[in-house]
């Protein structure tokens, strides 16, 4: 009696091991092709978009310059500057509102 327990749960010890190996195969399917929409960014601004350095009000000033055409030199570099953030505000603006039509 005791050997047929024995023998029975050797069965079912290999039944089991063979069940764990049977599931840990790898099961091959074939591979369909499947079509991936990738979004590809584009540049907005094209290289000669974009104002290159500049020299500025106070930059252009000779040495030696008196205080009141240093005063008008820091002025003039003010508008100078809100310009050319304006124009880059603008350039940002546009490249923004052209990447959100497709």
């Amino acid at each position: 009696m005791m050997e047929r327990i024995l023998t029975l749960l050797a069965a079912a010890c290999v039944l089991l091991l063979l069940a764990i190996v049977a599931g840990c195969t790898r099961t091959v399917y074939v591979d369909r092709p499947v079509e991936h929409r990738v979004e590809v960014s584009r540049p907005c601004l094209e290289p000669g978009d974009i104002p290159g350095p500049q020299l500025y009000a106070m930059s252009r000033l000779a040495k030696g310059a008196s205080d009141g055409e240093i005063i008008l030199a820091m002025r003039e570099e003010i508008a100078e500057r809100t310009d050319t953030e304006a124009l880059l505000r603008g350039l940002l603006t546009s490249c923004v509102s052209r990447a959100d039509t497709p």
